[in-house]
């Protein structure tokens, strides 16, 4: 019996317990796994509160491993698994948007790394020419471990990079500036589906300036490892310099249809900015569609005891029971827009 998706009708108030919080940082970029044990794993993105919000992430984040006995917490920070290191590295001073999946006993976790000759702190300001030469620098990277615990092997060598080859008219590619925002999942034949962030190189080549549009597509391995193969074509295409960004992926084998949820940047599909909007396609390469019931969430969640807390919802993730019914919906936030209270919310599903 194919499952229909309509995780808006599910979406219940929230309990203010259910809040993944690091005392001293910013929290986001939850990623969730459950373990053979039944404990509740999450992998997220933290960066100091001194270095702020719009400049911390993109120059000083790392990927810290918190656990829980129970899917809605409390998580207890356990380790940090992808920290800085070498500048040298395409990855050393920055780890971000961590994306958890297991095969065949070994957990894979992608994240968006960078790095930036100049410590982003000595520009104070947001969105300057230092703050720039880290955003399109960034590229995605795989750590592997045969337990969540640790240890993890990170390759010093990204996985996904930017397509500095030109078209045949001479132009850069759509994603020739920077590679980031990985979501995977299994496919039916046992290889790796990813969907991805791309920008284009507008500026021959300068760093430092803001560069192309924002835009999504595909890219395919025959092991989690890679090589990952880029396929033609792009996906989700909307209005504006960002049309939805932090996909979640996941494939249904009762309906056959990999689904992805995303953030409808620009009121693109759901007349709502920021707001989360489901995909669905047959294949994964192409043909990605608004799913039947498309609107996930707006811009806002209900607590437990009736009152709002007006802020959207970004780096969706959902987890699943047995039968590929969704259980649990979590995402990143500012609490009702305050930059220096950051969490990911758990938000219950009926």
């Amino acid at each position: 019996m194919n499952i229909e998706y309509n995780i808006s009708q599910m979406i219940q108030p929230v309990p203010h317990k259910n809040m993944l919080l690091d005392n001293g940082y910013y929290t986001w970029c939850g990623s969730y796994i459950k373990d053979k044990a039944g404990m509740y794993h999450v992998f997220y993105s933290r960066w100091k509160l001194e270095y702020g919000f719009v400049q911390g992430w993109v120059s000083h984040s790392e990927i810290a491993h918190a656990v829980s006995a129970q899917i809605d917490g409390p998580y207890h920070f356990h380790d940090i698994v992808l920290g800085p290191r070498d500048r040298t590295f395409w990855d050393g001073t920055t780890c971000h948007n961590p994306y958890i999946i297991e095969k065949n006993g070994l957990y894979y976790l992608y994240y968006m790394g960078t790095t930036a000759p100049k410590d982003i702190s000595d520009t104070p300001g947001e969105y300057t020419p230092e703050w720039y030469e880290y955003r399109n620098r960034q590229q995605i990277g795989l750590a592997v471990s045969n337990n969540l615990y640790g240890p993890w092997t990170r390759l010093d060598h990204p996985i996904v990079s930017p397509d500095k080859t030109l078209t045949p008219d001479g132009n850069t590619q759509w994603d020739s500036m920077l590679v980031s925002n990985p979501a995977v999942t299994k496919m039916p034949d046992g290889k790796i589906l990813m969907i991805y962030k791309g920008v284009k190189d507008t500026t021959h080549g300068d760093t430092s300036s803001p560069n192309g549009i924002v835009k999504m597509g595909i890219a395919i391995a025959n092991t989690p490892e890679g090589p990952f193969e880029k396929q033609s074509g792009l996906i989700m295409e909307g209005n504006g310099i960002l049309a939805v960004e932090d996909p979640f992926l996941w494939y249904s084998a009762k309906n056959a249809t990999y689904y992805s949820i995303v953030r409808d940047a620009t009121a693109s599909f759901t007349g709502i900015e920021g707001a989360l909007v489901l995909f669905e396609s047959s294949t994964g390469v192409n043909n990605w569609k608004l799913a039947k019931h498309p609107f996930v969430l707006g811009n806002s969640v209900t607590w437990e005891d009736g009152s709002i807390n007006n802020s959207r919802i970004e780096r969706p993730w959902l987890l699943f029971d047995q039968k590929e019914t969704p259980i649990m919906l979590f995402g990143a936030t500012r609490m009702n827009n305050d930059e220096r209270f950051t969490t990911n919310l758990f938000i219950p599903l009926k």
